[in-house]
């Protein structure tokens, strides 16, 4: 009787301990804790060898902009002549001059897609396929590069 009585004292204890630990972790995760979205930076941009995205900001709803402010890292100007955001509809077409250090804010013209139409300000973005079409001053040829930029609607 006594073997059965400290073995049954053994699984009380030990469930009563895992109950706990159970308790414990549904709260956190409540509150959000486990979320990585939480814990890392709200904010981020890469990708380019040849230029570097300083900061950017994409405005949602129907007439939504994206603004890249771009520099030069190649070390001789180049000039930019396209940006195409295919996943939210952003384009850009021109002709601007970045100097060998230089930075320079390209707007796009409204984007079309609905992932910028039809959000709202605070929701989240993540434009992984932004293209810059640019000319070496140097050597004249054109090259493209890919780069990504995350954050949230303003």
């Amino acid at each position: 009787m006594a073997r059965g009585q400290s073995a049954l004292e053994y699984l009380v204890t030990y469930g009563w301990a895992i109950l706990g630990i159970v308790i414990i972790a549904g709260v956190l995760v409540t509150f959000g804790i486990f979320d990585p979205s939480k814990w890392g930076p709200s904010r981020m941009q890469g990708g380019f060898a040849s230029l570097e995205i300083i900061d950017h900001k994409v405005i949602a709803g129907t007439g939504g902009t994206l603004q890249l402010m771009l520099a030069n890292k190649r070390g001789r100007s180049v000039t930019i002549t396209a940006i195409n955001v295919s996943s939210g509809g952003c384009n850009w077409s021109g002709s601007q001059v970045l100097s060998a250090t230089g930075q320079k804010l390209f707007t796009t013209s409204a984007c079309t897609a609905a992932t910028v139409t039809g959000a709202s300000e605070g929701s989240a973005y993540d434009f992984s396929d932004i293209e810059v079409a640019f000319t070496d001053s140097t050597s004249g040829l054109t090259h493209g590069e890919i780069g990504f930029i995350k954050g949230t609607f303003q």
